[in-house]
């Protein structure tokens, strides 16, 4: 029982600094390329392996300048896609070769972000796993 308690003690600490150390490579590599946009604060990062795909449904404002990056860590290749509900893209970081998008909406509406993790050549043959962070920042229209 004790064995058993330990090792879910470990687990959710091993999580929890995971978690944290995204976070912090978020704050340190993504941040500064946010400027001249604003941020609130809010960084949402996670870890993901070659195959993952994650979709977030965003609601962005009219009258307002975003930028919207997606940054991961050097051992994994990061790509999205900015779409409208009915799929429609906008944006792709593979054509468009940046890790950013800058932008505005006519109107307000929810648009999706999907986010691929890619396989990247692997020296070691393992398969990588790293910190992806999704910053959105804004600034005012003038």
């Amino acid at each position: 029982m004790k064995n058993l308690l330990l090792t879910c003690f470990v687990l959710i600490a091993g999580i929890g600094i995971s978690h944290a150390q995204c976070k912090g490579f978020a704050k340190k590599k993504c941040l500064p390329d946010m400027k001249p946009y604003a941020t609130s604060g809010k960084i949402n990062a996670t870890t993901m392996r070659p195959g993952d795909k994650a979709e977030l449904m965003v609601t962005f404002n009219s009258d307002v300048e975003y930028r919207l990056m997606v940054c991961g860590m050097d051992n994994i290749k990061v790509s999205f896609k900015v779409m409208d509900t009915d799929k429609n893209v906008f944006f792709d970081s593979e054509k468009n070769k940046k890790n950013y998008f800058d932008f505005n909406v006519a109107s307000t509406q929810q648009l999706i972000v999907e986010i691929n993790c890619e396989d990247k050549d692997s020296l070691t043959g393992i398969t990588p796993e790293g910190c992806i962070s999704i910053l959105t920042g804004t600034k005012s229209k003038k």
